[in-house]
């Protein structure tokens, strides 16, 4: 769960350095950095999300394991 927080929030970079990329190129280019903001926006909860479960799994297991 902790890469998968890693991997969202490097595809994060990816996409908002393509969209800074993108902008003097094309006219289509306002509606990817629309949607791109929109994608990146949404992938910093699940971010957060995938470490909490990593968080919660791992106090489980070690209680598990102390018993």
């Amino acid at each position: 769960m902790y890469r998968a927080a890693i991997d969202v929030r490097a595809a994060r970079g990816v996409l908002l350095e393509a969209e800074g990329q993108m902008q003097w190129r094309s006219r289509a280019a306002e509606q990817f950095a629309a949607r791109a903001d929109e994608v990146v926006a949404g992938s910093e909860g699940l971010a957060n999300r995938c470490d909490i479960a990593a968080d919660t799994l791992l106090a489980i297991g070690n209680y598990l394991a102390e018993r």
